[in-house]
């Protein structure tokens, strides 16, 4: 069985263009698991959820690299748990490590694990260097006098609010529209989306310089 794998960062991004490669790839649109959540870890829904339904024998197939992820050290074990189960990644944009690990020569095999090592290391360095900027953003800020701090979750008591943001961000996984998530939490289509602008601006904040 083939199956893919979707990750962007924020509700902002924009899957189409992981999908499309993927079902070119040949995964059936069915088998495509998407998250909306950051690289930094593998503690993601519907990861975990394709991880449990992939068995020995089967595909799972990544737009490029780092939507697998951006940590070395977790990556490395997932990589190495795959392994072991018999269940092969591809990632589109490194398709040559596909033909090394079926390679029948060791050495060849040996070559592509490392290559897949190599760009988890660069991928968490570029997280870290992304996380570096921001960190100079708000030191600029900062002495320009901008900077205000975090804005503050919406009424902190607000469970709600902060309930239908989650939602909102993960609103493909969960498959609900913005409609829906109001009438859960019973709040208006107005109050959300200015929050959402709102949480907009704190982070255009702290990525300025």
């Amino acid at each position: 069985m083939k199956y893919g794998y979707i990750r962007i960062s924020s509700d902002d991004q924009s899957e189409i263009r992981q999908k499309k490669s993927l079902i070119e790839a040949g995964v059936p649109e069915h088998n495509i698991y998407c998250d909306v959540i950051s690289g930094q870890n593998f503690n993601r829904p519907q990861y975990k959820k394709l991880k449990k339904v992939a068995q020995s024998g089967d595909t799972i197939v990544f737009h490029e690299l780092d939507r697998f992820g951006r940590n070395f050290k977790e990556g490395k074990a997932e990589v190495d748990y795959f392994q072991q189960n018999n269940i092969k990644l591809v990632f589109l944009d490194m398709e040559f490590l596909s033909d090394m690990a079926d390679n029948n020569d060791i050495f060849v095999q040996f070559m592509g694990y490392v290559q897949v090592m190599t760009a988890l290391i660069i991928a968490e360095k570029e997280r870290e260097r992304l996380k570096k900027r921001q960190r100079e953003g708000i030191k600029i800020a900062k002495e320009k006098g901008k900077y205000k701090g975090r804005v503050k979750k919406y009424h902190e008591s607000n469970v709600s609010m902060n309930a239908a943001i989650e939602d909102y961000h993960n609103r493909r996984v969960l498959k609900l529209t913005v409609q829906d998530i109001c009438k859960k939490y019973q709040i208006s289509k107005a109050a959300l989306y200015r929050r959402l602008k709102e949480l907009k601006e704190e982070n255009e904040l702290l990525v300025s310089e």
